[in-house]
């Protein structure tokens, strides 16, 4: 992969995350309004960051082309 492929690449999978994320706090806020639990907890927000390969080591690695 080129680097400019590289770059491109990154940045869809943080959008993919970044989309997935607000679509979870929404659900999370509308469940508040309603005096219900949350649809979404700490984990599920993590498994996110993993799914997507969007922590540190992931991103490291990808910068290094691995």
């Amino acid at each position: 992969m080129t680097e400019e492929q590289n770059i491109v690449y990154t940045q869809g999978m943080l959008l993919q995350a970044r989309i997935e994320l607000e679509a979870m706090l929404t659900a999370n806020q509308e469940r508040i309004h309603r005096d219900e639990t949350l649809a979404y907890g700490e984990d599920a927000i993590r498994d996110l960051i993993e799914r997507y390969g969007v922590h540190h080591n992931a991103l490291i690695t990808n910068l290094l082309g691995g």
